[in-house]
Order: structure tokens, then sequence, then C-alpha cells
């Protein structure tokens, strides 16, 4: 069974460590919703009295169009008898359709409780589509006439998995390092400072030998930072820091000796 969620909930999911207020927090969510990302969904129980009839979805080339083919087909069929719209009281879970439902969403965000003034009157939620993607029109029991539903903020739901899945896709996600990717990294750097060691052992003898004629690990590593460049041109440093650098020559040369 679907787990649906409150607004509330869904805003600490998404942004619990963003540094946006709550109402810049609330706006996102919208934009989310607008551009298909999840859906809004309300509770309805036998006792919101909340009534409706199943209708025919069709695919109108406007929001004009759909409104006026429904009326003229639903009227048609009425008239004629050969269709009487079967009236339920609504219960459950049920989508809202966002064909229908964006201008009245729109005030909802702006006012953040259910629109007070004469707008909802004309741009309400009409449609709900059941989890059979049945959609039912909201209507007046005793004479079918459509009415507004206007359900506030706190009534609106979300189904947990789509603000799961949108967590997913908004969060970095960091790739852990493997083992052997570090192992091989650090080969990599013992070989590259190992090489430079044996360069300048041939190139600038004198100035990595003690006195008695002693390679020194601590004036060879000098040697590299002074000519890293030749080595590391990119960066113009060893890829290792001094005492490291000096403690990679000095564990070589100690083996033969």
């Amino acid at each position: 069974m679907d787990e649906f969620i409150s607004i509330d909930e869904a805003l600490e999911m998404l942004f619990d460590k963003a540094d946006m207020d709550d109402i810049k927090k609330l706006k996102r969510l919208f934009q989310y919703y607008s551009r298909g990302k999840i859906d809004f969904y309300v509770e309805l129980l036998g006792g919101n009295d909340i009534y409706a009839k199943p209708i025919i979805k069709y695919k109108p080339k406007n929001l004009m169009d759909a409104v006026f083919s429904e009326i003229i087909v639903d009227a048609i069929a009425e008239s004629k008898g050969s269709k009487v719209p079967e009236i339920r009281l609504l219960e459950g879970y049920f989508k809202l359709d966002r064909n229908f439902c964006g201008d009245y969403l729109k005030a909802l965000l702006d006012n953040h409780e259910r629109p007070i003034t004469s707008f909802h009157y004309d741009c309400s939620v009409v449609d709900l589509m059941d989890e059979d993607f049945r959609v039912w029109r909201v209507t007046n029991f005793a004479d079918i006439s459509c009415v507004h539903f206007s359900p506030k903020l706190d009534d609106l739901l979300i189904k947990a998995e789509q603000i799961t899945e949108l967590t997913r896709s908004i969060t970095p996600q960091k790739k852990p390092h493997r083992r052997t990717d570090i192992t091989e990294k650090s080969n990599k750097t013992k070989m590259e400072v190992l090489g430079a060691a044996l360069s300048v052992l041939a190139q600038f003898r004198p100035q990595c030998v003690s006195g008695e004629g002693v390679v020194q690990g601590a004036k060879v590593a000098k040697v590299i930072e002074d000519k890293a460049g030749l080595f590391w041109p990119e960066t113009n440093q060893a890829p290792q820091e001094p005492e490291v650098l000096r403690k990679t020559i000095n564990e070589w040369l100690n083996k033969s000796r």
C-alpha cells in the first residue's frame, strides 16, 4: 500500500539542510509539482461529504475545448436518458487532476491557506483521480451541478516514494573510493618520486651527497623540490609533502645499507 506524507514532512525530507526559508522551500516544492516530479493527493473520508460523478476523459486541444466537450456530451446523453451519472461519496486517497487545478494551487501557494476570495468560485479542485485511474468530478448530490472543492495546504499529501526518489535526484551522490584505487594512486606517486630521485642523482649528484660522498635522502628530496617543474610541469611541485618525500627516499636508500 502506498505511504503518503504531509507537505511539512516532504519539505523536511527535501530541504532539511538547505539554507532557505519556509516560503522558498514551499515554492520549490510547487515547482517540482509543476514539472511533474510529484503529485498532490487528498484523503477523503465519509464525514467530508464530498460527492462526485465519473466522467469521460478526452484528449482536448486546449482547456476550453475540454470543458465544453464534457459539458455538451454529458448534457446530450442525460437529455436522451441514455446516461445516468453514478454519484458516489468519495472515500480514500485521490490525486488532484493537474490539468484542472493549477490555478487553484497557485492561489493556495500565494495565500498559504484555502483561498477565501471569490477566486475559488471560478477555479478550484474539480476533478480527482482514484487508484484505478478513474476520474471523478466533484458534484452536489442533490442536483448534479458542479460544486467547488477547495482543500487547504495542510490537506495535501504526497507519496513518500516520490519524495524519496526526488531526494536522490537532487542530492549529489558521492562515489565511494575503492581501496584498490587508493592503493594504485599511492603506488603511482611513489614510483614517480623514486624516478625523480634516480634522475637527480644522475644529473645533480654533487648536491645529493655529503662531504664523504654518501647519498643523503634529505639532500635528494631538496633537489627534487627545487627541480619539481622538470618532473611535474602541470603543478610545478612534488606530489608528496617534504617530510613524506624524504621518508620515501630514505626508506629505499636504507634497504641497501
